[in-house]
């Protein structure tokens, strides 16, 4: 359980990262 957490977040992480890299 906590893995799939820390998973989701990472992906989370990424999107956020993407997200803020298209956004210049």
């Amino acid at each position: 359980m906590l893995r799939k957490v820390q998973d989701l977040i990472l992906c989370l992480l990424l999107l956020c990262n993407i997200s803020a890299g298209r956004s210049d």
